[in-house]
């Protein structure tokens, strides 16, 4: 594999004790560490051990320009090579959508470094494409490659049937400066120029086909004796097909350290049920 960077991440809240407990969250498909913040400062606020560590995975956020390949395996290496450098164990992960399967993959590969994964709305079985992902892509391949600015933008994807929420969300990954230059933030020098998306959608779609393709069974069936592995189901999400989600629900039952929750909520679960998040993740904070 070609000499990859060091994953891009923040510390919300300082590590100042050799107390604390290291939890790295990992977003979803074309979103960053950041859209995790609030989550994790709630979670703090519950329990001030917990020190989050906000990841943008491969290709996302200020982790752009990172080589082929474009895959689960990959993306768990990088954040697998951040936990030795930073010198973590006994992590635990919340990971939601795409960033669950990446969850599970750092799981099946450093097993010694992981306790514990939350995996928000998101399954461990391969499947067909399915849910809002695939359908925004192909979107966003519509559109022109340049917008005058944020509004522009927001009124294309408007129109074309995304919600307003969805289109203010996708509007923070558009920029002035050129692709390779993305990971700075806009400077006076690009002012005046076109926004375009910070993202190259190549490597996004290979990205999103083998999460889609990508099969966990055999990690979920016999996990590790001493990692617990929480799913948390978004009930009016398509994001998990029915079958897939009886499935979890029989392996719960069976397997003492494999877990199944469903919260009341859309796919976004930290922004639409966060507290009832929290909740799950405190009550079964000591597992």
């Amino acid at each position: 594999m070609e000499s990859r960077p060091l994953l891009h991440h923040t510390l919300p809240i300082a590590m100042s004790s050799s107390e604390v407990v290291p939890v790295l969250f990992l977003h979803g498909i074309l979103g960053s560490g950041r859209n995790l913040q609030p989550l994790a400062k709630l979670l703090h606020g519950q329990n001030a051990s917990i020190c989050p560590i906000l990841i943008d995975l491969p290709e996302h956020g200020h982790s752009l320009g990172t080589p082929p390949p474009y895959s689960l395996e990959a993306a768990a290496h990088d954040v697998g090579r951040l936990i030795k450098h930073l010198e973590l164990s006994g992590v635990s992960i919340i990971a939601h959508s795409f960033g669950g399967k990446v969850a599970l993959q750092v799981a099946r590969m450093y097993s010694e470094l992981v306790r514990k994964l939350f995996i928000l709305d998101s399954t461990y079985a391969a499947t067909p494409p399915m849910g809002e992902a695939p359908r925004v892509i192909r979107l966003l391949r519509s559109l022109p490659g340049t917008f005058g600015d944020r509004n522009e933008a927001m009124e294309q994807m408007r129109l074309n049937g995304l919600p307003l929420s969805v289109s203010q969300w996708l509007a923070t990954n558009l920029t002035r400066s050129p692709m390779r230059e993305a990971v700075r933030e806009d400077s006076q020098s690009n002012s005046g120029k076109p926004l375009r998306w910070r993202f190259d959608l190549d490597h996004i779609e290979l990205l999103l086909d083998d999460y889609f393709a990508s099969d966990f069974t055999s990690l979920i069936q016999s996990p590790p004796a001493d990692m617990h592995i929480h799913f948390i189901h978004a009930d009016r999400s398509e994001a998990i097909s029915l079958d897939a989600a009886k499935m979890m629900q029989t392996l719960a039952e069976t397997i003492p350290n494999v877990h199944y929750h469903i919260v009341s909520s859309g796919h976004w679960i930290h922004v639409e049920a966060p507290d009832a998040l929290v909740r799950i993740i405190a009550d079964h904070w000591s597992d």
